[in-house]
């Protein structure tokens, strides 16, 4: 082999190398926009919401989202948290684990991330109702609850491929 050809084929090996990483280097990123997007589309959405259907004036809206977006932090760690222990659980399940003692830290855990997830609602409905009447909460809680739905239906169709 000559020395040309040699310096062409590192030349080539350092390319791909290259491409790897920065393939590899943009995969979070672009999970990360992807999350960014979701959750600037879930805000716009919301702000609809609350003006649209529950009928809130843009500084009353703006008052309401700060509460929902306050604990939205500790609700995330919570979910997912409930999400790695229902997993934990499936597995068990799944290789029929006799594993008694794993079956109750991760029921502890289910338990805890469900608890941790109802008091963040009941802090969030506290202050909720010193900002909305109500008959403005009920709009809202309405409204809400058809959101989520909506938005896992089309989560569901989406991770089938549905169009």
């Amino acid at each position: 082999m000559t020395t040309g050809r040699l310096a062409r084929l590192a030349c080539r090996a350092a390319l791909a190398s290259a491409v790897v990483v920065a393939v590899a280097a943009a995969a979070p990123s672009a999970r990360a926009d992807e999350d960014r997007a979701r959750a600037e589309r879930v805000e716009r959405r919301r702000g609809e919401i609350l003006r649209r259907e529950v009928g809130l004036d843009d500084r009353r809206a703006a008052e309401v989202e700060k509460v929902l977006k306050k604990r939205a932090p500790e609700r995330q760690k919570a979910r997912k948290e409930q999400r790695r222990a229902l997993r934990d659980l499936a597995e068990l399940l799944e290789d029929d684990s006799g594993d008694q003692q794993a079956y109750t830290k991760a029921l502890e855990r289910v338990k805890a991330a469900r608890a941790k997830l109802r008091s963040l609602a009941d802090q969030e409905i506290a202050e909720l109702e010193k900002l909305l009447t109500p008959k403005q909460q009920a709009k809202l809680l309405r409204a809400l609850q058809r959101h989520r739905r909506d938005a896992r239906r089309d989560r569901r169709r989406q991770h089938r491929g549905d169009d």
